[in-house]
């Protein structure tokens, strides 16, 4: 067989996502499955190309709004508070 772009092996049943081999448990940063279109299909609270971001109670990690724009979000649903504010988000 000659495989098409991005696949490989003897029957072109191997596949990459971001250079990782589909069947990685580092694939898809590790937060996701890289599906045979080479596309990582993310799994729920992870979000981004290679599944690298994250949510925090419904906002992105980088959005101005996560953590009630009082904090910095560090994990899902997790914000580390800027001084004087306290509470889970």
């Amino acid at each position: 067989c000659e495989c098409f772009e991005g696949y490989s092996g003897t029957q072109c049943q191997d596949y990459f996502c971001n250079g990782i081999h589909y069947s990685s448990e580092n694939v898809c940063s590790g937060h996701g499955i890289c599906n045979n279109s080479r596309i990582c299909d993310c799994y729920d609270n992870y979000s981004g190309e290679y599944c690298n971001s994250f949510f925090c109670f419904g906002y992105g990690e980088r959005d101005p709004l996560a953590c009630s724009g009082h904090g910095e979000c560090i994990d899902i649903d997790s914000c580390h508070c800027l001084p004087n504010y306290q509470g889970h988000n």
